[in-house]
């Protein structure tokens, strides 16, 4: 018997998006999710009393997406500025800190037909630029992609980038990313705290084993919609996976295999006040409308890049760091304190604000370790060289049963976005109710 047409493995955005859309379509669906909450890699976490989101995974919207457009926050009132620490001195920056901006024009420039070849590969062949432009455009690359310069496809950037639309500076949700999983939130069907370790499928059936807080659970249903990270979908091929396909996802190996898994950390410092205003650049001007600090060549170990929340003011500020790629894994598995401590030290270098200053107007730090949260390994993900198509080749269903979605499926430059999540998810609903049909 039966216990569903559809399941939907996964209550990230793309497992929630295919959820409420295939409900709209009046379909018979389960949704089964590992965590004991929603949202997967939009984690916000909420702060009684506090005035400012704090979130503990995605919070930009990138680009002008029209799935979002309901969501977006009205710009700050005050302008914001960015800075950048070069040779140890605190100057004003554009969007690509020390004159990278350059380097990924002509990296645009390219014919589409030129042999891809990964982003160092790039900077070797033009190593005309001067050394801080060079630097900057592997920080941007560690950073915003969360990528391994020595694997990222220049092919799939270039589409990536050709989406364009963040001239105008990143735009956030309003109130955070809570109100997007308010409106996609189901009423029901929903089975939280079901780790799904084993998926047997054949065409027209799939049988689902989990654990339910410990207590063993199945659902026999005829299609699924399979949202799970690109790790967890990566390890699924070897030996003692958490997650097994029975028979194993072969089809989908050479996708697998040319993408990758980013790393990526935050750590979100809540203050009594915007304590940066106090700070004073090389030219005498305050950072009161500090949008981005680029830290530079930062030692290892240490934050590099910094963002303020919008809306930070006497009553409550805040100031989110960053780092990307190598330097987020390295960071795997350490205690939160230890990160808030490292924070602070950094954020202290690149201000050249005494650290003592810092702790007392210290409330709390929150930061969650991506790269070991077992339903995550990792932030989101890369093309590497070769690989600039693998993202369609890993959204194509399998046998008219098996559907995929997630950010790692979205083909058109989106993914590694909350919008790529949420349209590869509707993608997913439609063809797996088209079956049905």
């Amino acid at each position: 018997m039966l216990d569903a047409d559809i399941a939907v493995i996964g209550a990230g955005v793309a497992g929630l998006a295919a959820f409420q859309r295939l409900r709209e379509r009046g379909c018979d669906a389960v949704l089964i999710e590992a965590r004991d909450r929603l949202g997967g890699r939009v984690y916000p976490e909420p702060v009684a009393g506090w005035p400012l989101p704090v979130e503990l995974g995605a919070e930009f919207i990138h680009g002008a997406p029209p799935e979002l457009a309901d969501f977006v926050a009205e710009g700050a009132k005050a302008p914001q500025r960015n800075w950048a620490v070069v040779d140890g001195e605190l100057v004003p920056a554009d969007e690509f800190a020390f004159g990278a901006g350059a380097i990924f024009e002509r990296m645009a420039a390219r014919e589409a037909s030129a042999p891809d070849l990964s982003f160092a590969a790039f900077l070797e062949q033009n190593a005309d630029f001067p050394a801080a432009a060079r630097q900057g455009a592997l920080a941007f690359i560690e950073g915003f992609e969360a990528a391994d310069p020595r694997r990222i496809s220049v092919r799939a950037l270039n589409r990536e980038f050709a989406q364009g639309g963040e001239h105008e500076g990143p735009l956030r949700p309003r109130g955070g990313y809570a109100g997007l999983l308010e409106a996609i939130a189901p009423a029901g069907g929903v089975w939280l705290g079901a780790v799904v370790h084993t998926v047997r499928w054949r065409r027209g059936g799939v049988e689902i084993e989990a654990l339910r807080h410990g207590y063993p659970h199945r659902w026999q249903v005829r299609r699924v919609i399979v949202t799970l990270p690109l790790s967890i979908l990566q390890h699924s091929l070897q030996a003692g996976a958490p997650v097994a396909f029975e028979p194993p996802l072969e089809a989908k190996r050479d996708a697998l295999e040319h993408l990758a898994m980013g790393g990526a950390r935050r750590v979100t410092l809540r203050f009594r006040e915007p304590i940066w205003e106090r700070c004073r650049d090389e030219r005498g001007s305050a950072l009161d409308a500090l949008g981005f600090l680029f830290g530079g060549a930062v030692p290892e170990g240490h934050i590099p890049t910094w963002w303020t929340a919008p809306g930070s003011s006497s009553h409550g500020a805040q100031i989110t760091g960053w780092l990307g790629g190598r330097r987020a894994w390295a960071l795997a598995g350490l205690a939160p304190e230890r990160i808030a401590a490292l924070a602070l030290d950094s954020l202290s270098a690149a201000l050249r604000f005494h650290r003592g200053d810092l702790d007392n107007a210290l409330l709390a730090a929150h930061t969650h370790d991506w790269e070991a949260d077992p339903y995550a390994l990792g932030a989101y993900c890369y093309a590497v060289v070769g690989g600039a198509d693998a993202f369609a080749a890993l959204a194509a269903p399998l046998e008219h049963t098996l559907f995929f979605a997630g950010e790692a499926t979205e083909a058109t430059g989106a993914h590694a976005t909350v919008h790529g999540a949420l349209r590869s998810g509707r993608r997913a609903a439609a063809e797996a109710a088209l079956v049905g049909a």
